[in-house]
């Protein structure tokens, strides 16, 4: 779900217009890496979303054999999974996301919120 001021033409975000969506979002980041603050983000940012996390090519193509995704956001530490393959694998399984890439945790919300806003609106 995502209850949150939807960016305005000028590229802030409105305090006017509010909605709620039901999001998922696929996260691609090693499983030993702590989730919690990715989690955490995205709540203090008015968003809740279904995540799914993979971190090998082959839970990717599951992942996307199952389910649609509004986003795709991307740990560059997660070494298994190199962006051309993550590519490939989107293209192959007929998915257009947008794909961020997990660094600032402070721009994170912010970030997803201007990905999805084409989705949204």
């Amino acid at each position: 779900m995502l209850t949150q001021t939807l960016p305005s033409g000028s590229g802030k975000l409105s305090s006017v217009a509010a909605a709620t969506f039901s999001l998922h979002i696929l996260l691609i980041q090693s499983w030993t890496s702590d989730v919690r603050a990715f989690e955490e983000t995205l709540r203090a940012a008015g968003i809740e979303a279904a995540i799914t996390r993979v971190d090998f090519r082959a839970a990717l193509e599951a992942a996307l054999a199952r389910q649609r995704f509004d986003l795709v956001v991307l740990d560059p530490s997660t070494s298994d999974l190199p962006r051309g393959a993550i590519d490939e694998c989107l293209q192959r399984a007929g998915h257009e996301v947008s794909i961020i890439l997990l660094e600032d945790m402070a721009t994170l919300g912010e970030r997803v919120l201007r990905a999805l806003a084409p989705r949204l609106n």
